[in-house]
Parts: structure tokens; C-alpha cells; sequence
């Protein structure tokens, strides 16, 4: 899965030297599903563009919120509620 953050005037983020965690909530926003620590794509974290590898599911297909919390230092920064479909792969 790949990300690419923008700030507020529509620029790309600059998210180098932050570390990024991605939280995962139900589509009422009432239930805390994950936390998944993405890594950065190589050379990209400039650009505001990471992805991730995870071998956690979303358990089943649906409607999900995520959220990305970037930390550096004593400094912390969300991105907005995104909202996402999560599909049934068909793979057991």
C-alpha cells in the first residue's frame, strides 16, 4: 500500500526524519482496529510518499478510516480521516 501526504496548500509533505505509524479505525470511528509502523519508500520520504508491506488484515471486507500520525522529535502531526473499502481477496 502506498501513501503520498500533501500539506495544506497542496504541495507535497516533507515527512523526512519523521516516523510515520498508520492507525486503522471501523467505519463508525468507534473502534480502534491497528496500528500498523509503515517504512518509508526509498529516497521518497522528501516527497511525502511511503508504503508499506503488512501481513495484518483488515479481517473482513468493508469500510474502513485511516489516519496517519507522523512524529519527529517533540513534534507531532496527523493527516485527516481518510475513509477506504477494504475488498475480500478471495484468498484463504
Amino acid at each position: 500500500m502506498s501513501f503520498k501526504i500533501y500539506d495544506e496548500s497542496g504541495s507535497a509533505f516533507d515527512c523526512s526524519g519523521y516516523t510515520p505509524e498508520l492507525i486503522v479505525l471501523d467505519d463508525n470511528k468507534s473502534h480502534y482496529i491497528d496500528l500498523i509502523t509503515p517504512s518509508w519508500t526509498t529516497q521518497s520520504s522528501g516527497t511525502g510518499t511511503f508504503a508499506f508491506t503488512e501481513t495484518k488484515t483488515f479481517g473482513k471486507a468493508g469500510h474502513y478510516f485511516l489516519e496517519i500520525q507522523l512524529t519527529k522529535s517533540d513534534e507531532q502531526t496527523s493527516t485527516e480521516l481518510q475513509r477506504i473499502t477494504a475488498m475480500d481477496s478471495g484468498v484463504d
